[in-house]
Formats: C-alpha cells, structure tokens, sequence
C-alpha cells in the first residue's frame, strides 16, 4: 500500500484534517484500485468512502460484454466481511463504522470475467486529542508522595467517546479544581501476591494532596499517537505481567519504575526524563543503572511476545564446597553452594524456580541467604537440593560452634565463565541441575566410590557450565582426601543434558 502523497507517509486511509486521499496499488497495471476517505476517523458517526476500479483500456476491449466486478470489504486480522457485493459498476461505496476503529480493512475488487483481482489495505484509526500526565499522590501517613500513576486526560467528551469505542476501556468523569468537567483514563503498576501488575483506573489512595506532570510526545510524534502507543503497551504488559515475580521489599525500593520504564518504552526523550527525575526529587530511590537488570526484565515485559523470555533479577556468588562426610571424619563430601546477596534476591529465585533457601543469621547479626545442591550414594548418584547435613556444615560455618557433628566447610568461589554475570551462571547451574534430576529417574547411574560419587558430579556439572579444566582442578584442590574431583564420563555429562 503506497500514498501518492509523502506527508501521509503509509498509514493507511485517514487524515487529521479530514481531507480525501487516495491509497491505491501501483503495482498492478491491469487494474488500478483507488479508495478515497478520511485518514483519522475523529467521529462517532459512520463515514462514507468510495473505492473506484480503472481497467486498462487494452484490457477493455479484450471482452465485448460488461464487466462483472466482485467488491470485498473485510477485516484482515479476523477475516471478518464487512461487506460484499457482485456488479458491473467501477464505483463501490461503502462505511466505516466507528466500531472498525483500530481494524485493518481489506478493499478487493476483481474482475471475474478476465480474472483479474486487486487489493488494498489501511488502518483505521482513531482520532482524539489529550495529554499524559505522571501524578503522585501523596500518603497521608508517611507524608510522601509515594503513589504514582499515568494520567491520560481528553480534552473533551467527544475525544473521550472516540477513544473508549476504539479501546474498549472506560474513562472516568470528574471535576478539575476550577469545577469543569474533565475526562481521563489512568493507569498503575502496583504489587499483588508477589507480582508487578497493571490496572486501568485502579481506585487508588484518595488524597487531595496531588501533584501532576505533563509529559510531551517524543518528536515528531502527535499526542493521539503517544497516547496510542501508550496503550497498546499497556496492554502487552498485562499479557506478560505474570512473567516475572518481585517481592514487596523490592518493589517499595523502586517507586514509579513501572510508570517510568512504561513511558521510556513509549520513547519519551532524555529532557523528559530528566523532568520525571526532578518530579519526584528525594522520592527517586532506585538507580537505573545499578538496577539495570531488573530494568531490562521490566522493559522486555512491555513487548507484545507472549513467549517473552524475561532475565531473572537475583544476585549471588557461587562456590565448590567441600565438607566431612557424615559421621565419619575422613574424606571430602563435594557439594555446590549458592550464596545469595539479599533477602530480594533469595526470594526472586525461589519464586522464580520453587526452590526454597536458608536463612541464617551470624553472631554479629549479619543476614545470610543460600542454597546446596549435591549427589548422594543411594546405589545410584542421587541429586538433592539443601540436604540436611550440607545446610548443617553451612550453618556452623556462619555461626561457629563445636558439635558432634563438625563438618569443617571449605569453600572455593567459582566465578562465570566467558562474561557470563553470576545470574546467568546460577541460571545454568540450576538448569543442569534439574536436567540432571530428570534423567536420573530414566537412566540411573549406579553410584561408586572412586568414580561416580559426589565429586565427580560437581566436576561434570561445572563442566557442563563452561569452566575450564585448569580451573576446575584449582577449585577442586581442599584440604583432605578427595576422590573422583578429576574424573570424566561421556555418560555422566549427558545426564545433564535436557532430554
């Protein structure tokens, strides 16, 4: 579909100033299709257009009979027909009610005697003027402007009627401060039940106490398209909002992110955003780009993919451990631990994969949060998430204490391999882990001392994760007897492939 004229670019149909234009298909010479109309549609009447059909004259005169044009109006993402009509008339007239509005129609014509078809397609879109706000609200019991919203106000009814019709989404009637009638949407990002949510017109902390920012289209862009864009990734955010959990602690350490990550999305320029900064002045807690991959997660959610894969937002180290074996003071028991930064990021991994962590406090009240993995001799090498006698070696190392049971940890840090960041190497680590779990109920490995034993698993697992060689011998190098650390199987690393 091309425009004859460049100020309309390709859009479609419809104008701003309502002025006929032509959309037809240059790329047929047999049959030139024109349709004339409105490019925006701006009222909530039905519109007339007209589609005219130009045979070439050579293709006239191949037949003496009239021709018999068969006329298709339909929607193109539901195939839907508007209307349809057979005659031998070049003119077809034909309305675009106001609920076709953000359809893309389809104009057939074809010539049914020589066969000859042609098509064009546009658009519909509405037409409305408004502005978009960013509000804060103030908390009356914290006395911070500490609930945030985007406000789009109309700037009449009509434009307001035009846009529920195309969106299908109600729009508030209320009172400005000098008592005139305003018209407005807004929408919130707000935490439920461990996840980041939108909601428009959400009933929000009533408070007088408000303070509003108009925020300006980015260039080149008119307030109905910023409105329209605004929208539309709105809605792709309630299709993926459930993609990634948060915790509350986190959440109420980044005030306005999804208001904010909302409107970089829609393209807002760095003065705008600079203005949002200084609008919520001491409010503003979170940093974007220490924050930045819970930013990037939240950005990607706004996509229209619904099989979007979002980053998980966690942080933590990564360690090969070693331990007493079990009631028996000589030799190494090999284990994987995962010691996490925050009590927010422990919780986002364990919401993200259902695996739980422990929580230890040390005698100088330092908070530690972590997880073990490590196989087992039950006949076969068995994998287990935090057995009981590795949490134990974990918390004598946080809070020492003299026990029967002293289990002597010693860990070694094992850092990503090729730029990959500890979120991603915890990631894959996991992921083996699971897949190694999967394949043992298919095909066991039977477990033996000095070969397929719980050094060896760690070895193969870190393997599978990109460690080097060199690498895994100096991480595997602790104090004591260790047997397997240095042994390798075909057989042992395909259990920690996904099947």
């Amino acid at each position: 579909m091309k425009a004859p004229n460049k100020e309309y670019g390709q859009e479609g149909l419809f104008c701003k100033d309502l002025l006929n234009m032509s959309i037809y298909n240059p790329e047929n010479k047999e049959l030139k299709l024109i349709v004339t109309g409105p490019k925006e549609l701006n009222t909530l009447e039905d519109v007339e257009y007209e589609a005219v059909l130009s045979i070439n004259e050579d293709i006239r005169t191949i037949v003496n009979k009239e021709h018999k044009i068969a006329w298709t109006i339909k929607s193109k993402s539901t195939n839907r027909i508007y209307r349809q009509q057979t005659s031998p008339n070049y003119h077809f007239s034909f309305t675009v009610s106001p609920s076709m509005v953000n359809d893309t129609i389809v104009v057939t014509a074809n010539e049914i005697i020589l066969n000859l078809k042609n098509s064009v397609e546009a658009k519909i879109k509405p037409f409305y003027n408004g502005e978009v706000l960013f509000r804060s609200i103030k908390n009356k019991l914290t006395n911070c402007f500490c609930f945030h919203l985007i406000v789009i106000k109309f700037d009449s009814l009509k434009s307001a009627l035009v846009f529920k019709n195309a969106h299908k989404i109600q729009f508030i009637k209320g009172q400005d401060q000098y008592k005139e009638e305003i018209f407005y949407i807004t929408l919130e990002g707000f935490y439920e039940d461990g996840f980041l949510k939108c909601e428009f017109n959400k009933e929000s902390n009533a408070s007088s106490d408000v303070k509003s920012l108009k925020i300006n289209p980015p260039n080149g862009m008119k307030s109905y398209q910023f409105i329209e864009k605004i929208i539309t990734l709105a809605k792709n955010y309630r299709q993926n909002e459930f993609s990634i959990p948060i915790d509350l602690e986190f959440f109420l350490t980044l005030p306005a992110a999804w208001e904010y990550t909302l409107l970089t999305k829609a393209g807002i320029n760095n003065d705008e955003s600079e203005k949002i900064g200084d609008f919520l002045n001491e409010d503003l807690r979170w940093n974007e780009e220490h924050d930045a991959e819970f930013f990037y997660s939240l950005y990607s959610m706004f996509g229209n993919s619904f099989e979007i894969k979002i980053k998980p937002f966690f942080k933590g180290k990564v360690y090969w451990a070693v331990r007493d074996l079990d009631g028996i003071p000589v030799g190494n028991h090999h284990l994987i631990i995962i010691k996490f930064e925050s009590f927010k990021s422990a919780s986002v991994f364990q919401k993200i994969h259902k695996i739980i962590y422990i929580h230890e406090q040390s005698q100088f009240k330092d908070e530690h949060y972590f997880m073990t993995i490590a196989t087992f001799n039950e006949d076969i090498l068995k994998c287990k998430f935090n057995q009981k006698a590795d949490i134990q070696s974990m918390k004598e190392d946080i809070l020492p204490q003299w026990s029967l049971s002293d289990f002597d940890l010693e860990a070694h840090i094992v850092y990503p391999p090729n730029n990959m960041k500890f979120h991603q190497f915890i990631e894959k680590i996991i992921t083996l882990a699971k897949n190694y779990r999967s394949n043992e109920l298919l095909k066991p490995i039977d477990y033996t001392k000095s070969e397929y034993n719980c050094a060896a698993w760690v070895n193969a697992l870190f393997k599978k994760a990109g460690i080097s060689k060199d690498e895994r011998r100096k991480k595997s190098d602790f104090f004591g007897l260790d047997v397997g650390e240095d042994f390798e199987s075909a057989q042992l690393d395909s259990m920690f492939d996904s099947q």
